[in-house]
């Protein structure tokens, strides 16, 4: 491409260390509440009227409480960092709709139970949220290697004329049954159902409750201690989801007092939450905008508390941790080979000696859109080492628009930005720290998570090459085109929010200059990187080409983002 017509473009482009008491496998039942913040469970005491979970009290007093674990600000990623113990960063997964939505959490990814021993049995119950109709369907639990799935995809949503007591129950991917019992009731029915099926074979239960996610409603009152709940329901939200997460209280204190008791002795029992309380419900001293999809406290630190064979009894652990660690941590619990996730490292030592020093020194989280490697339209992450907590806010450039420094030690809501003011020696020294393990190495050629859609010659490949510096050389190589194939090669500085054939995003297109592929069905672009592109701004790169042996008629590339320095 000629370097006059690139200048056309310049506007356009703005091993288990635990002793075990028993001596089999122990089951694991891990419980997943639903946006579910340290806020709302007793044993934190973080707030004055927290509401009544003396369940998971009482875990906590027989196990080990955690203080410090981070989730990510959102259900899906967390629910993916907990499967295969990597950050959205690494899997290019961080939202999903699973009825719009053409993107999943890719079956590539090597999750729990896939890495578990053989003799283990396995089964998803309740909400899944990690997959998408468009791509594996009601199947996608059991293609993430779970033997059973009896739950829903997704939310439970009013607009579909959804709810906690109407909505369709997927079973093992195959069955769509319409179901009227209390969703936190049904889905404890489940668990029970399917342990006892599994008598004396060592299992692993991922048990991820609606509750106390919306729609906000009145639970039965059997299963709560607020006695008539006040309307409207919308005016009193923070009390009627108090006893959301009562209902799942009784529900969970009647899923152990089931168990055979022999069982039990041998269950680990992992309690955590996916995120921080939605910002409707949270109450004084938490704050509506530092919640849910937040990176702040309030966002992302979450209850985790563990009980069973090997365990402290009544502890507390302050160390580090991330519900990435679950990964880690349950493979070494059932005596698998070590994770090899990367953002994964297990506390199962802290589990037996509370005291001990974490395997961390620093945590790690995250959230953005669109998925993929980026450009993102949002971004926010944060970092936080024992004491202080860098955050990171970002728009649709690669330069942050808000950065915040936070003392956790003696501002733990996050009041007061450090940064506003001159910092002392020690604060410095964190902010140095801290800053450079947000560094994220400059990248001028990016391949994004989404592949192309193969064409009748395998899946074309798009290559760049040379330097992003403003006025210097740079190409584009196109190959697995057919021969003199119409090719068009979309521009853009941000993805297209579409679902296209083939579960494809391309970007949205600046412009689209038409081109043919040679006589090989290769094609080599070159010429020089426009002046007044601003520092970080990613451009997209995605081709398009007329194949009629193709099954659409034609195929695309990979997608490219090239990313001024």
């Amino acid at each position: 491409m000629r370097a006059a017509s690139w200048r056309l473009l310049v506007p356009a482009l703005f091993v288990l260390t635990v002793p075990h008491v028993a001596a089999q496998q122990p089951n694991i039942l891990l419980l997943i509440a639903d946006d579910l913040g340290i806020d709302r469970v007793g044993a934190y005491g973080a707030v004055p009227d927290p509401g009544h979970t003396p369940v998971i009290d009482a875990l906590a007093a027989d196990g080990v409480l955690f203080r410090n674990a981070w989730s990510n600000p959102n259900c899906p990623p967390t629910r993916a960092g907990i499967l295969t113990g990597r950050q959205p960063n690494r899997t290019g997964f961080c939202a999903t709709n699973f009825w719009t939505t053409p993107t999943e959490l890719p079956q590539s990814e090597a999750t729990i139970p896939e890495l578990l021993p053989s003799e283990y049995r396995s089964a998803v119950v309740g909400k899944w949220h990690v997959g998408s109709l468009k791509v594996s369907g009601y199947m996608h639990p059991l293609l993430q290697g779970f033997e059973h799935f009896r739950g829903s995809m997704t939310i439970f949503d009013p607009l579909l004329g959804e709810s906690y007591t109407s909505f369709t129950k997927v079973i093992d991917g195959v069955s769509l049954v319409p179901t009227t019992k209390y969703a936190t009731t049904d889905q404890v029915d489940d668990a029970l159902d399917l342990i006892a099926g599994w008598g004396a074979e060592p299992w692993f239960l991922w048990l991820a409750f609606h509750a106390p996610h919306g729609p906000f409603h009145k639970p039965p009152a059997s299963l709560h201690t607020f006695g008539t709940l006040p309307n409207p329901i919308n005016a009193n939200i923070p009390i009627h989801m108090k006893a959301m997460a009562g209902a799942m209280d009784t529900e969970i204190g009647r899923l152990l007092d089931s168990l055979d008791p022999a069982v039990r002795a041998n269950t680990v029992v992992l309690f955590v939450g996916d995120n921080g309380t939605d910002s409707v419900a949270t109450t004084a001293p938490f704050l509506p905008s530092h919640a849910k999809g937040t990176v702040y406290q309030g966002g992302v630190n979450v209850p985790l508390i563990a009980s069973g064979p090997g365990i402290a009894r009544g502890a507390e652990c302050a160390a580090l941790v991330s519900t990435a660690d679950l990964h880690a941590t349950i493979l070494e619990l059932a005596g698998a080979a070590p994770a090899s996730a990367e953002d994964s490292l297990s506390f199962a030592p802290q589990l037996a000696n509370p005291a001990l020093p974490g395997a961390r020194t620093t945590l790690y989280t995250e959230v953005f859109l669109p998925n993929g490697n980026g450009p993102y339209t949002s971004r926010a992450r944060a970092l936080r080492d024992e004491r202080y907590k860098l955050m990171q806010v970002f728009g649709t450039s690669a330069i942050p628009t808000e950065v915040h420094l936070f003392d956790l030690l003696l501002d733990p809501f996050e009041l007061v930005d450090l940064l506003a003011g001159p910092l002392d020696s020690g604060q410095q020294a964190a902010y140095d720290n801290l800053a450079a393990g947000l560094d994220e190495p400059y990248v001028p050629w990016l391949e994004m998570t989404y592949t192309g859609l193969a064409g009748s010659q395998g899946l074309p490949s798009l290559t760049g090459t040379g330097s992003l510096v403003a006025g210097t050389a740079f190409g584009l190589s196109l190959a697995g085109a057919p021969p003199f194939a119409y090719t068009g090669m979309i521009v853009g500085t941000q993805n297209l929010h579409l679902g296209l054939k083939g579960g494809v995003l391309a970007p949205d297109p600046a412009m689209v200059v038409s081109l043919v592929s040679g006589p090989t069905g290769a094609l080599a672009l070159a010429g020089h990187w426009p002046l007044g592109i601003p520092s970080g701004m990613r451009v997209l790169f995605q081709a398009w080409i007329d194949d009629p042996g193709a099954l659409a008629g034609w195929s695309s590339s990979n997608g490219l983002a090239a990313t001024a320095p």
